[in-house]
């Protein structure tokens, strides 16, 4: 195996992990940011700042890359707060 095959294989092994471990929570705070927000959220990027890294989070940053409103008032899993519903005629 050359050293590429094996650094693919081990970052593909990575990828996987951090996927197993990473999806369930992260889709609960989606949805949750969802809700609260009305948006329909498509694409996020987690970034780690290499020269802040540490064991907490101070090193990672979230950013939103796409996203839109969602359909209707009551978003795309359930109620939005009422402070975020359009009122009627957009006023």
């Amino acid at each position: 195996m050359s050293n590429s095959s094996e650094e693919f294989a081990r970052y593909a092994e990575a990828e996987r992990q951090l996927c197993d471990a990473a999806a369930p929570v992260l889709a609960a705070i989606i949805r949750a940011i969802e809700v609260r927000a009305g948006l329909c959220v498509a694409e996020i990027r987690v970034t780690v700042d290499p020269s802040n890294r540490s064991n907490d989070a101070s090193a990672i940053s979230c950013t939103i890359i796409r996203a839109h409103l969602a359909p209707s008032s009551d978003g795309p899993y359930g109620r939005r707060p009422l402070h975020l519903v359009e009122p009627p005629g957009g006023g």
